[in-house]
């Protein structure tokens, strides 16, 4: 089966709002701090009481790096935005898969498998999933053949009682005990959406 290619970049917009926006937050920090480490020495040259020729010679040095430090810390601050686009799509896509997969399990649907991207994260916890899925709809399919069998061998005993082949007070026992553990099978597939046939 081939991977699955999501076409939108912005796959769950709240998620990946809160990615970008922490993202966005540390890399200003981060900023500051460089920024302060870049400029401080100079303007803490310039608040000094020393001779006007080194004051000058700082002032020079801070408008030099005033010129060339914020090309390149606003380029920076562009490929970071770039790139943490990027890679919440990476890791946000992933999740959403994952969701949606979740979301059919409590409808009764084991059938949907997550399929990622070459180069998505989260690609374990995928994989884990999709086992998830198979053992699920095992069980389910395991349940359902047994609720099915159960009904047959309670309808079987029912007519043979109404015949009067099997009267005896055992017998209502073990239709007792039957029913009761249909019953829970019964409420093992309706806690997971699955449908039985109860006329049976």
């Amino acid at each position: 089966m081939a991977p699955y290619k999501r076409r939108q970049l912005i796959v769950d917009k709240s998620l990946q709002s809160k990615f970008i926006v922490v993202s966005l937050i540390l890399h200003a920090l981060q900023t500051i701090i460089v920024v302060a480490a870049i400029f401080g020495p100079s303007i803490y040259a310039l608040s000094l009481n020393i001779p006007l020729e080194q004051k000058e010679e700082s002032a020079k040095a801070l408008l030099l790096l005033h010129g060339t430090a914020w090309p390149g810390i606003l380029l920076s601050m562009c490929l970071l935005s770039g790139f943490t686009i990027y890679f919440s799509h990476k890791i946000v896509g992933p999740i959403y898969r994952v969701k949606k997969t979740l979301a059919a399990f409590t409808n009764g649907d084991f059938t949907g498998r997550i399929n990622l991207r070459t180069g998505d994260e989260l690609h374990d916890l995928a994989d884990h999933v999709n086992l998830l899925a198979e053992e699920l709809g095992d069980t389910t399919r395991t349940l359902k053949e047994n609720y099915s069998l159960q009904s047959e061998q309670i309808e079987v005993l029912e007519k043979e009682i109404e015949s009067r082949l099997i009267n005896d007070e055992i017998d209502m026992q073990l239709i007792a005990k039957i029913k009761t553990s249909m019953l829970h099978t019964k409420e093992l597939l309706d806690r997971f959406n699955i449908p039985v046939d109860s006329s049976q």
